[in-house]
């Protein structure tokens, strides 16, 4: 499973169909139960016309049946209620609004000609970048592509692609994985006329109360709080490396950024300039596995390892022991969020600190130790937790690591299955997402869009790739720093070494 924008995805040829969400604006009804806090910052910070979108792109080896289809769609928003609900804003207040399932139709737009993979992702790309909206409803939108068969304008009949997009506050990265499963069941019981095989789950709306109850219940002088302070202060007064364009005075919590260099080039006005990204294969299953025996040799476990990996990555070639980020990780804490829809995400800091060992080996326990003690704060909502000690909730170094083998439905993925997002523009954010699954070990980064953040990337990618391999042949690898890094000129050179191990 791999993690890209659109316009990475292998977009088939065919004929495009569009399915939109729609109702009476009389079926609206007022809804009491607050936004989670999360969803509350992400209204504050997203306007209407932005781009920002999350979705999946996956095959359904079945004809597809248009009355089905619509059927399969109006089950699955029914029976996540966050897909119901939306948010009206005026001058005085923000208040939720809720849809029964019921009041749920499905308009069906039909492209009834062929067209070629670059026509239908440009057809693709402009309705997910115009239908996906974060302060209007629908909150997701979905196509089709049946798929050519062997003449131009011949179609396959026994086979289609859903690509589907939504805004963040109502969907994450686990939802955008269970919705494969999901839709595929859906489908296939509409078509023979059962009940979808599905386990009960919980809403998002209902956990956003708990959420939201938790957040306003912060102050600064809780230990939550007083964590993330103490996290924030922590960090070297001064960037360790060549090309970071923000740096914070001494006084002024931020943050963690990539520590290497993300290059300086000045944005044309005030506009932020368009991130680059990457998808690649690490590790096939066989090194995977053998990567994970090694770590576990080692009193480690393999998710331990890999972040292990990432900071001695990162030593090798910044000469800096502590590698600093922050860490989503999902607050599904009871039976019944497990499978819902929405926005369970939480924040935690992490401070890797690779001072006293010489070995990847050595270096697992701090690495369990240093991804342990903040785990508690993964509960309590960074949102606040950023407007209290006043300071924006905007990460800039962000390390994802998803275990995906045991999700619904994972055994069934294939490469033409795949977790999407909308491109994104920032001149000093890098994102890391790191997934596990049963091909191996991928890698999906996003990055600034110029040269010098890409050398950087492009060789942490290649100082993280030979970590991993070295542990998955030999058991164990030694952290040696290059001390000497910094320019543009050295990180290329880096980047060159690496790609040609």
């Amino acid at each position: 499973m791999e993690y890209t924008e659109l316009a990475d995805y292998p977009t088939p040829s065919g004929i495009i169909t569009e399915w939109v969400p729609s109702t009476r604006a009389s079926d609206w009804t007022s809804d009491d139960r607050p936004l989670s806090t999360n969803h509350a910052a992400h209204l504050r910070h997203t306007r209407d016309d932005d781009i920002s979108w999350i979705g999946t792109a996956f095959a359904i080896d079945q004809p597809l049946e248009p009355r089905a289809f619509a059927a399969t769609l109006r089950t699955w928003i029914a029976r996540h209620e966050v897909f119901r609900s939306t948010v009206a804003t005026d001058a005085a207040e923000t208040a939720r609004r809720h849809l029964e399932p019921e009041a749920i139709a499905i308009d069906v737009r039909r492209y009834g000609r062929v067209r070629d993979s670059l026509e239908v992702y440009r057809h693709l790309e402009e309705f997910l970048a115009t239908g996906v909206r974060a302060h209007s409803w629908p909150h997701i939108v979905f196509t089709t592509v049946e798929h050519v068969c062997s003449g131009p304008e011949q179609v396959d009949g026994d086979r289609f692609t859903v690509i589907f997009g939504a805004d963040h506050a109502v969907m994450d990265a686990y939802t955008q994985l269970l919705a494969i499963a999901e839709i595929r069941e859906i489908y296939r019981a509409h078509l023979v006329g059962e009940t979808p095989a599905l386990p009960p789950c919980g809403s998002y709306v209902d956990h956003s109360v708990d959420e939201y109850k938790a957040a306003t219940a912060l102050g600064t002088d809780h230990p939550a709080v007083r964590d993330w302070e103490l996290f924030l202060r922590s960090a070297p007064t001064s960037p360790p490396t060549v090309g970071e364009d923000t740096d914070p005075t001494p006084n002024t919590p931020a943050l963690p950024g990539f520590p290497l260099p993300l290059g300086s080039e000045p944005a044309i006005g005030h506009a932020q300039a368009a991130q680059s990204s990457v998808s690649l294969w690490i590790l096939p299953r066989e090194s995977a596995d053998a990567f994970s025996a090694a770590c576990k040799a080692a009193g480690g476990s393999g998710s331990t390892g890999v972040l292990t990996a990432v900071a001695v990555a990162l030593a090798r070639l910044s000469g800096t022991r502590v590698t600093r980020y922050v860490m989503p990780m999902h607050t599904r804490t009871a039976p019944e969020w497990f499978t819902a829809a929405g926005w369970f995400v939480g924040l935690m800091p992490v401070a890797d600190d690779l001072t006293s060992v010489a070995r990847f080996s050595e270096a697992l326990a701090g690495t369990a130790t240093a991804t342990r003690a903040h785990r508690r704060l993964v509960g309590h909502s960074f949102a606040r937790i950023a407007e209290l000690l006043q300071i924006s909730p905007r990460a800039r170094f962000v390390v994802s690591y998803v275990d995906g083998r045991s999700l619904p439905g994972a055994s069934d993925w294939t490469p033409a299955d795949r977790a999407l997002r909308s491109p994104v523009h920032s001149d000093d954010e890098v994102y890391l997402w790191i997934n596990r699954t049963a091909d191996g070990i991928n890698l999906a980064a996003r990055f600034p869009g110029n040269d010098t953040a890409a050398a950087s990337v492009h060789a942490f990618i290649a100082e993280f790739s030979s970590v991993l391999r070295e542990v998955a042949a030999e058991g164990d690898t030694e952290i040696v720093l290059d001390a000497h890094v910094g320019s543009h000129q050295q990180i290329a050179a880096l980047a060159d070494r690496g790609e040609s191990r």
